[in-house]
């Protein structure tokens, strides 16, 4: 379902109906609806909720905290179910299947799974190994890899930074990697071509997917085969505000227990494209993100830019050192900048002075100038408490 018109105004309907916050908002025209975010659900969270639950079984998830802010969101059990359904449903294109032994990572013990300590989790399942992406040493990742040999997962579930960390792991112990492994879906992070690369040599060039979402929302687009993020119109629908640097937001057309419309989620897009010109089939328009988040604010001299600044200074590196950087990690402290590269490559002769240098030259093109600019190479970047690559941080 590509057109979402009358599964959006179905939803609304519902909450004018049944849901406190949303009592004064009949009538009104679908443009004219004020955005909601986090924060302000969180002041009141049970005008959120409606009063009649389709469902009188409950499930309930919650956001990972990563932003300081925790949200619980409600869903009927039948609604969350049909919300997943939709997400299979892209999988399936990809030959995967609910059944398929899989391989992902977690932060913290998850009572679904019985498996043998913190370290690694099976769920009751038992189609689902999960490793401890807060442990990520050479002894911790020998460990996961033994057991995910064992395990011989159809595919994997892991975020690209921790992808990366075991394709490190698989080349700098030429170990190989399970051959079971027919498919990667990456999720949580920003993916770079050079870690696809990464991935493409690991695992055999096995097909991959990048997958947006959100614990509000679930799947909110996934990437077909020709490479581009189709909207799941059969899950939400999409609002971009091109007078607000393209911040856009997201309506859930499954859960009608806790309606969320019109909700950002912090991040933005360059564009959002109609589905019709993609080959693959899908009907659904195509989301083009932009990289960063709209919290990730940047203060050089007083101006302010957002944190795509530096993910464009990393892809004019990698046209002049052919993808050699995989990710990076930058601190602000007051007026002071350290830039922290990952190489592919940690026997490249790498000359920081010159990579400085065309960093300044990026920055002077555009008319930034940074005074105090230090550049790093590292084997290993900083993980948040809830085990994803924060790309920005501002140090007080």
């Amino acid at each position: 379902m590509s057109d979402t018109s009358d599964a959006k105004h179905s939803v609304l309907e519902h909450a004018v109906k049944n849901c406190a916050y949303y009592k004064d908002y009949g009538g009104k025209q679908w443009d004219t609806l004020p955005h909601i975010n986090k924060s302000i659900v969180n002041k009141n969270p049970n005008d959120f909720i409606s009063s009649e639950k389709p469902d009188k079984h409950i499930t309930k998830t919650s956001t990972s905290g990563t932003s300081g802010e925790v949200l619980n969101i409600f869903w009927g059990k039948s609604e969350y179910v049909k919300s997943l359904m939709t997400l299979w449903q892209q999988r399936i294109k990809y030959g995967i299947y609910p059944a398929d032994k899989f391989c992902t990572a977690h932060a913290f013990f998850d009572s679904h799974f019985i498996g043998y300590n913190s370290l690694v989790q099976i769920n009751r399942q038992k189609n689902c190994l999960s490793f401890n992406k807060i442990f990520l040493d050479d002894k911790y990742l020998k460990f996961y890899c033994g057991e995910i040999e064992k395990f011989q997962p159809k595919w994997l579930f892991l975020q690209p930074s921790i992808a990366l960390r075991l394709c490190q792991y698989y080349k700098q112990s030429k170990t190989q990697p399970p051959q079971s492994v027919e498919f990667i879906e990456l999720s949580g992070e920003t993916l770079t071509a050079g870690i696809r690369e990464q991935l493409r040599e690991t695992f055999n060039d096995a097909p991959m997917a990048n997958h947006y979402g959100a614990q509000e929302f679930n799947c909110i687009a996934y990437e077909c085969r020709c490479g581009n993020m189709h909207v799941n119109s059969d899950n939400v629908h999409i609002d971009i505000d091109p007078g607000e640097n393209n911040r856009f937001y997201v309506t859930n057309l499954m859960n009608y227990t806790m309606p969320l419309i019109k909700y950002s989620l912090g991040d933005m897009a360059e564009s959002i494209l109609p589905g019709d010109s993609c080959g693959c089939g899908n009907k659904s328009p195509m989301l083009v993100l932009k990289k960063g988040r709209e919290t990730d604010k940047i203060n050089i001299d007083g101006a302010i830019y957002d944190c795509s600044l530096f993910y464009y200074l990393i892809d004019k590196l990698n046209i002049l050192y052919d993808n050699l950087f995989l990710q990076f990690y930058v601190e602000q402290k007051k007026d002071k900048f350290a830039i922290y590269l990952l190489p592919k490559n940690k026997e490249y002769a790498i000359e920081i002075d010159k990579i400085e240098e065309n960093v300044q030259k990026t920055l002077s093109a555009m008319g930034i100038h940074l005074n105090k600019l230090r550049v790093s190479i590292s084997e290993k970047l900083p993980l948040s408490n809830s085990g994803k690559l924060n790309y920005f941080k501002v140090v007080k």
